[in-house]
């Protein structure tokens, strides 16, 4: 063949494609051990996480709900968070406010204007057991004084714990970083 042989291969060859710069974080790397009684068994169990990840809103905890208005909604659940997320979308679609999950739903419809932004939704603190999961509740509550949960619905917090709670609201706003404002515009003087 004339030479060519090299060029007329790579041409009839299957294309490889290189992975660009975001998939490169994505390989994975393998390793392949010749097996040993024992030694290899234990490399594989020390390699290998223990446990999947669970994802964010499978589990129980205190949640807030913002809406477009700025108030805020916490809730707190046993069971998960997505579930709970899931009949909160149902009732405010449905527009049920005879159930638990009504507060929600009432707020939403009061105005037509409302919008929950359930997308937003996170765990904000998981708590197992009864009563310190309705305390924690009640703690965030206090923390954000924009709520519309219903008073009947939550723990009353003794007013001893009010200073307490204050403090680590503060805390908790100082380690925000503040956004920076861009400088005021000056205006033209009339000498210009």
């Amino acid at each position: 063949m004339h030479g060519n042989d090299r060029e007329i291969k790579a041409a009839l060859a299957p294309r490889q494609r290189r992975p660009d710069a975001n998939e490169q974080e994505n390989i994975i790397t393998k390793a392949f051990l010749p097996y040993v009684s024992q030694v290899t068994d234990r490399i594989g169990t020390a390699l290998r996480p223990a446990k999947d990840k669970r994802e964010p809103l499978s589990s129980a905890g205190d949640l807030p709900y913002t809406l477009s208005c700025g108030s805020v909604y916490i809730g707190t659940t046993k069971r998960s968070v997505g579930t709970i997320l899931t009949e909160h979308k149902r009732s405010c679609r449905l527009g049920q406010t005879d159930k638990s999950v009504a507060a929600v739903a009432e707020h939403a419809l009061r105005d037509g204007d409302h919008k929950i932004q359930f997308e937003d939704t996170q765990v904000i603190a998981t708590t197992s057991g009864y009563h310190p999961r309705f305390v924690r509740e009640a703690v965030e509550i206090h923390k954000h004084p924009n709520n519309f949960n219903r008073k009947e619905e939550t723990l009353y917090l003794n007013r001893i714990w009010h200073p307490a709670i204050s403090r680590t609201k503060e805390a908790v706003q100082r380690s925000r970083p503040v956004p920076e404002e861009p400088p005021p515009e000056q205006a033209p003087s009339a000498d210009a």
